[in-house]
C-alpha cells in the first residue's frame, strides 16, 4: 500500500513539474516577444 501511495505521489509531482515548466517556457517566450517589439 505504501509503495503505491508513494508512486502516485511522485507521479503527481512529475505532472506538476511538467506543467510548471511549460508555464515558465510560455512566460519566457512572451517576455522575449515583448523585448523584440
Amino acid at each position: 500500500m505504501y509503495h503505491r501511495e508513494r508512486q502516485s505521489c511522485e507521479h503527481m509531482n512529475g505532472l506538476t513539474v511538467g506543467v510548471n515548466a511549460s508555464a515558465i517556457e510560455r512566460e519566457t517566450r512572451s517576455q522575449a516577444a515583448e523585448g523584440r517589439r
